[in-house]
């Protein structure tokens, strides 16, 4: 009994550590992409002069995600009022957890080296202290907000920073131009994009589906019925399955 209360009782905290940390990131409207690739971060060494690389190497790549990391920290810190746990732990999920940072880019980029690995962890890591996102040690927390930071990428790239911003926040035009930008993009989109094929359908059908109309919903439906059953990419398929069943 005493093992059972103890889970509920940690189930319990990880939830509301979780709600704290990702409705306090979701309160920005609009999202900073500051940085969108690791040439930005490394090519530019002063924009973050503070961190004093003064050369790419594994050692000094692993101080520069450390001192991220603990960036970081600070944001849980910050979030989380009660019950924190110490650097050292929040450290250790962060990084070696099953759910944690190195397992996420190791399983996704296992092609590249030590190096590049890194350099991917420290750019991603960035773009979480940018928007105020603790790290919370649950499955498919980082490949959402990967997910995430990849098509807010994807859009800077093509101009539509009017679309940078928290999709619960956007007007109904704005969302019927962000169904309409992806429809038209979307074959480009997965050619570029890195994130699992199941997540992109989180990019093209929006949490803010629910303001828009009926009518226009059952629209973009059909659309990306037809726009996906026409093309010969393999990778589609699983979008397909998800949108039928939708």
């Amino acid at each position: 009994m005493k093992m059972k209360k103890g889970l509920i009782l940690a189930l319990s905290i990880a939830a509301s550590m979780l709600f704290t940390c990702i409705s306090n990131a979701e309160d920005k409207e609009f999202i900073d992409v500051t940085v969108t690739s690791e040439a930005e971060l490394f090519d530019a060494p002063i924009t973050f002069k503070s961190n004093n690389i003064s050369e790419i190497n594994i050692s000094n790549l692993n101080k520069m995600r450390d001192d991220f990391i603990r960036s970081n920290y600070n944001i849980y810190l910050e979030k989380l009022e009660t019950d924190a746990s110490s650097f050292e732990e929040y450290y250790n999920e962060m990084l070696n957890s099953p759910y944690g940072i190195s397992k996420f880019f190791e399983e996704k980029y296992g092609n590249l080296n030590d190096e590049d690995l890194l350099k991917k962890e420290i750019t991603f890591i960035n773009f979480m202290n940018q928007n105020d996102i603790c790290f919370i040690n649950v499955q498919g927390f980082i490949p959402n907000y990967y997910n995430t930071y990849e098509g807010l990428i994807f859009r800077k790239k093509h101009n539509k920073q009017n679309l940078i911003k928290q999709t619960k926040q956007m007007s109904e035009n704005e969302l019927k131009e962000l169904f309409q930008f992806y429809y038209e993009n979307i074959i480009e989109y997965l050619n570029n994009a890195d994130s699992d094929v199941d997540l992109i359908f989180q990019i093209v059908y929006p949490q803010g589906i629910d303001n828009l109309d009926d009518e226009f919903e059952k629209q973009i439906r059909e659309k990306y019925e037809k726009k996906l059953l026409i093309t010969n990419l393999k990778k589609l398929t699983k979008i397909e399955m998800i949108i039928t069943k939708k």
